[in-house]
């Protein structure tokens, strides 16, 4: 291959990743969802090689695409990306503390999970005390209504996500999980009043979690902070010392990130 041939698949590549680059950016600078034309337009590029391009990222999970409106948003595997690699004000590094008392507190597995594509995701985990270790990590995705951190999610979110939510068929991944619309909406209404979640025993036989949310600026909602563990340390019904714990943690948290009561 002469060098004017090696020069010029160099600087092909080299477009390609700027492109690859620069779609991420467009849509993680959105706050909607984008389509092909509507890239190509923006980027200076054809479709065809948009198409090429979000078909890979969502094939890797970067970005992920609407059924409905076929548009694209940035996907779960970007955001845990972009929270490893550490932003401006590194939310993490602001909760951390908060989690760290929890474990210290509770001798429980502590996380701090975000909603992305109406799927909760870990951010941020510490493992407990205990001989028996639950099987998380980094980026495990779950369900919203089938988790204690995602209930949090649809009890403090608007009520349009929620009824849009529960429209939608909902998974039984044991013989507990919640799947009656109604009857999750009403737990929801109890999460909402009293500041906290469980799930026991719905996404995992044996398992359960105990969360409570983690609010921004704004009283926005940030996240969720949780302790996972077996039922036999976390029951259905948790103890009151347990729910104060990742309470008081939650709201210690929010205060890191920008939280104010008022």
């Amino acid at each position: 291959m002469s060098d004017a041939a090696v020069d010029a698949k160099s600087q092909n590549n080299i477009e390609s990743v700027m492109l690859t680059l620069r779609i991420l950016e467009s849509l993680a600078a959105s706050h909607d969802e984008k389509g092909v034309t509507q890239l190509a337009r923006e980027l200076g590029s054809t479709k065809a090689r948009i198409f090429r391009h979000l078909q890979t990222l969502r094939n890797l999970g970067y970005v992920v695409q609407n059924p409905q409106t076929e548009k694209n948003s940035v996907g779960a595997r970007l955001y845990v990306l972009g929270q490893l690699a550490g932003e401006r004000f590194n939310i993490i590094g602001a909760v951390r503390p908060a989690m760290e008392r929890l474990r210290d507190q509770v001798q429980q597995t502590t996380v701090f999970s975000t909603i992305l594509d109406r799927q909760v995701t870990i951010l941020s985990l510490l493992k407990g005390a205990n001989p028996i270790e639950i099987g998380l990590r980094l980026g495990s995705i779950f369900d919203l209504h089938a988790t204690a951190q995602g209930k949090i999610a649809l009890a403090c979110g608007p009520a349009a996500m929620v009824d849009a939510f529960l429209k939608q068929k909902l998974i039984r991944h044991t013989p507990h999980t919640v799947v009656d619309p109604e009857t999750l909406r009403a737990e929801l209404e109890t999460v909402r009043r009293q500041g906290w979640a469980t799930a026991p025993e719905e996404t995992l036989i044996g398992i359960n979690a105990l969360a409570a949310p983690v609010m921004g600026d704004a009283g926005k909602l940030v996240g969720a902070l949780a302790i996972v563990g077996s039922i036999q340390h976390i029951p259905a019904h948790p103890p009151r010392d347990q729910v104060e714990a990742v309470v008081g943690a939650a709201r210690l948290a929010s205060q890191n990130v920008g939280w104010r009561p008022d």
